[in-house]
């Protein structure tokens, strides 16, 4: 089975490539800031692990409303997997407890494996920062295009 193609552009990369989609992505609002946002429902290290990471990913842009369901998603799977860590740990420092495969493994790999894919989406891991090209659009100056620039020079 093929891949499913190449990923969409963020909103810096249609700005950078001044693309049909460019102008609507600069248009829409960004929503309320997320820092306020936090869902009620997350465990104790997910709603720890959102105030860690929203202030920062927020500040660089990296992160805006419209990753809200992502980041819920990845504050989540962070909580199953710190949970399931805890409880593996604590079987395994319990007296007469067999030696083997743990059963809560699979549900452990399975949530950093959660964690890495949506760490991946939003710009957390070192090498997805390095391929995010982060646009200020505040200090940004109207350039001429290149066809401008061409026909004034000569």
């Amino acid at each position: 089975m093929g891949k499913r193609g190449r990923k969409p552009l963020g909103k810096a990369e249609l700005d950078r490539h001044k693309s049909r989609w460019a102008a609507y992505a600069h248009d829409h609002p960004e929503g309320p800031p997320l820092s306020d946002s936090a869902p009620s429902w997350l465990g104790k290290f997910g709603k720890a692990e959102w105030q860690r990471i929203v202030a920062s990913a927020e500040a660089t842009g990296v992160v805006t409303s419209w990753d809200y369901a992502m980041l819920v998603g990845y504050c989540e799977a962070w909580n199953e997997f710190v949970l399931t860590v805890h409880q593996i740990k604590d079987d395994l420092e319990r007296p007469g407890t067999q030696s083997g495969i743990h059963p809560l493994l699979k549900v452990k790999d399975s949530a950093w494996k959660r964690v890495s894919a949506c760490a991946k989406e939003l710009g957390f891991t070192p090498a997805s920062r390095a391929r995010i090209d982060i646009v200020n659009h505040e200090n940004e100056q109207d350039e001429p295009d290149s066809q401008a620039k061409f026909f004034k020079l000569g």
